[in-house]
Parts: C-alpha cells; structure tokens; sequence
C-alpha cells in the first residue's frame, strides 16, 4: 500500500501542473477507486498482477520477447515516450495538408535521431493512439501513411524523450518539390 500511496502523491502533484494522460501502475486492485479519484477522467489505472500476467504469456507465445521487456522497463534501457504537437506545429501540419509516408518518417527518425516510432496519436478533441501505421489505416490516410490533418503527436521507443520531440520536425519541414522540366 506504501508504494501506491507514494504514486497516488505524484498523481496528485502532475494533476496540479501538468495537464496529461496517466497510466499509472498499481500494486493493489483495491486502490483504483482513489487513482481515478486522485488523477480524474485523464488516469487509467492499470494493476500490477495484470500487468505481470501479460509480461508472462507473452513471454510463453513470444520467447524472446524478455529482451525488448528488459530493454524498456529498466533504468539502462530506453523508454515508450509520446511526444505532441503544439497548437502551432499542428496549425502548420494542417495548413501544409496531405500525408507523410511513415516508412520514410520510420527510416529517418532512426537514423538521425536513434528513435523507433512505433505509432502516432491522432485527433485533437479526443486523441487516439494508433500503433502500426505501416498497416493500421487511420483518419484521412491510408495503410502505411500519416495524414497531416489528423497527426497530433508521435510514439516511439527512445533513450531521451528529447530524440523523440526532435522527430517532430521531420513532420513540420516543408514537404519535398518536384521538380519539372518543360
């Protein structure tokens, strides 16, 4: 109960200054009524022998998967961060228009930034996460495509949450010219 109460206290601190989405792990089922109580409609409780049994069958059907587990859940690993889009950026990405293909966007944001995207948040009243849009279609694009419109932040898996805000500007640079030759 001790380490919930502790998390609870941060609940309520990031409440009071950060306006975000809180996943927030629990140790006791029992304290999910005060999480959501503490946190509001912006926290998700999610408890820990749930989150435990997860990390057990998939490491039965996925073996291996334990590296990709040790590298995201200890202090010398890297971490899921999402990163959004501010008013301005998203009034750029609407006013440009159209679709950035994501294998690009993928490819780039590794090699200049050593950050693996994994999804995007799309939406401004209600975001959505959408993993996988190399194959999941989301609003106003299609298989493998992000449309300018609807992009609201990116999700990657990143050493810093600084590499992952700098992927950012690969969306905001003007889009490529072709040129014409007549």
């Amino acid at each position: 109960a001790h380490a919930d109460a502790q998390t609870l206290s941060t609940v309520l601190a990031l409440r009071e200054t950060t306006p975000c989405r809180i996943y927030l792990e629990l140790r006791h089922r029992s304290n999910a009524a005060a999480a959501v109580s503490a946190g509001g409609a912006a926290i998700t409780p999610i408890p820990l022998a749930k989150v435990l049994g997860s990390i057990l069958a998939e490491n039965l059907v996925f073996p291996g998967i334990d590296r990709l587990y040790e590298e995201l859940l200890t202090a010398e690993g890297s971490d899921l961060c999402v990163t959004l889009f501010t008013a301005r950026e998203r009034a750029q990405l609407v006013h440009r228009g159209g679709t950035v293909d994501f294998t690009g966007l993928l490819n780039e944001a590794y090699l200049r930034h050593g950050v693996v995207l994994i999804g995007v948040v799309e939406g401004d009243a209600a975001p959505t996460l959408r993993l996988n849009p190399l194959v999941a279609p989301g609003a106003g694009a299609g298989p493998g495509e992000i449309s300018c419109a609807t992009v609201a932040g990116l999700v990657g898996i990143c050493r810093d949450e600084r590499d992952l805000s700098r992927c950012r500007r690969l969306l905001l640079r003007p889009p490529p010219t072709v040129a014409r030759n007549f």
